[in-house]
């Protein structure tokens, strides 16, 4: 396996970081005047209302004399957790499948990285079991090098309906997983079983597709298994989550609708308390009445918010190809604009992903929801976290916690990324 470096960061010789006159988000309220001590990319200490500094520090015995600790006066703007997103397809120009090196897989994470999505599941789509083979591997790698930016994978395919596909190419839906995944799977989370920071697996299969033996199978070897791109019926559905799956992907999109004699997935992950549910909120995805709706039907711990970003996020481009699909920015959102076979799409709203970020996400929340700020940030950060069971080191401001930070203006302006303390460059 070849070694993944980390995002380029800004250059220091210190061996801490003293974050001084934040306005962290703790516990679900900001607190102004919060400082935070950082060593070895781990959070140390949090002073609330703190009046410290590096000299009191020292002469309190904290911090040794001779030891160098850089300051970082925040100004008192936002200080939240770094995102964690779910369904993320690439950036950078790069999407994760279509990865054929390690720094091409870099690539991508890092464009995420700059962006504020500090820790990701890389997202696979349908496709040919060699290109999934090699995204696995590739994914454990980075994990390996970086298991708190890299967690995992997540296949968001095969076992799709193909009345309810999306952009999967139908060439590549399958009834039954390849053997070679499953194993390579198995490999892998057997290895990883007694890391401190497991490798995550995350399936997106449509139950109907699936069968519940699989469903029950992937869960008892460790997978998350969240149903999606179905047109499972109620009952369906409820075998599924019987099973163990605990999670819809993008909820009502790429499902079945609801009508009054078919309730389908939807209505089975509306109404039971135990299972998540992802929402692509970017403004194009899914209509503000629909988010309110699933707001006010689901606990808050249940919702979680993803971003489905394709590569075309973390560039300036309005097109990208994808696939052999081509891929457009439009007032409906990405969506195809020319098919595989090269000739442009009649139907200009077919999307394809999204050209957002998971940040642009928790803005469009805040800015278009009955919300508060804080909550539109757990959905992205201590809601998939907990998720993956990672609500130690990731999704919040806490002691002992990995120190990946966004820094945000009383405007919402994403300004600055740390990443375990340090702050990544936002050069191109």
């Amino acid at each position: 396996m070849s070694s993944l470096k980390g995002p380029k960061e800004t250059t220091s010789a210190a061996e801490g970081v003293f974050f001084v006159n934040c306005n962290a988000l703790i516990d679900g309220v900001f607190k102004q005047d919060t400082s935070i001590l950082v060593s070895q990319g781990r959070i140390r200490n949090i002073y609330l209302n703190s009046k410290n500094t590096l000299d009191s520090l020292r002469k309190s015995g904290i911090i040794t004399a001779n030891v160098e600790i850089e300051q970082v006066d925040i100004g008192n703007k936002y200080l939240i957790p770094g995102l964690v997103d779910l369904q993320v397809n690439g950036g950078g120009g790069i999407g994760f499948q279509n990865a054929s090196s390690p720094d091409d897989f870099l690539k991508a994470v890092n464009a995420q990285i700059k962006c504020g999505t500090t820790s990701l599941l890389p997202t696979v789509t349908s496709n040919s079991v060699e290109k999934m083979l090699r995204s696995i591997d590739l994914a454990y790698s980075a994990h390996l090098d970086s298991p708190g930016t890299v967690l995992g994978i997540h296949l968001e395919g095969p076992l799709l309906s193909s009345n309810r596909r999306g952009i999967h190419s139908e060439k590549y839906l399958l009834k039954e997983m390849p053997g070679e995944v499953l194993e390579a799977l198995f490999d892998i989370l057997a290895k990883s079983r007694d890391d401190a920071d497991t490798f995550k697996v995350l399936i997106t299969l449509a139950p109907e597709i699936a069968g519940a033996p699989l469903v029950e199978k992937l869960v008892g070897i460790g997978v998350k298994v969240s149903l999606g791109h179905s047109a499972a019926s109620f009952e369906e559905a409820e075998v599924g989550f019987d099973k163990g799956a605990d999670l819809v992907t993008h909820l009502f999109n790429a499902t079945e609708p609801i009508s009054g004699r078919s309730p389908g997935l939807v209505s089975s992950a509306l109404l039971r308390d135990e299972v998540n549910v992802s929402l692509v909120c970017d403004g194009n995805h899914l209509h503000n009445e629909i988010i309110r709706l699933v707001l006010k039907l689901k606990q808050k711990e249940k919702v979680i918010l993803v971003s489905d970003a394709m590569p075309i996020v973390g560039t300036k481009l309005d097109r990208i190809e994808y696939d052999h699909l081509v891929l457009m920015k439009s007032e409906n959102g990405l969506v195809v604009s020319h098919g595989p076979d090269g000739k442009k799409v009649q139907d200009q709203r077919k999307l394809a992903g999204s050209a957002a970020s998971l940040w642009d996400c928790v803005l469009y929340l805040t800015n278009n929801m009955p919300i508060p700020f804080e909550r539109a940030i757990e959905m992205a950060t201590l809601n998939p976290a907990s998720y993956l069971d990672h609500l130690e080191t990731l999704g919040s401001i806490k002691k002992g916690g990995v120190a990946d930070f966004l820094v945000v203006d009383r405007s919402l302006h994403l300004e600055r990324v740390y990443k375990e303390g340090r702050e990544v460059s936002v050069d191109a």
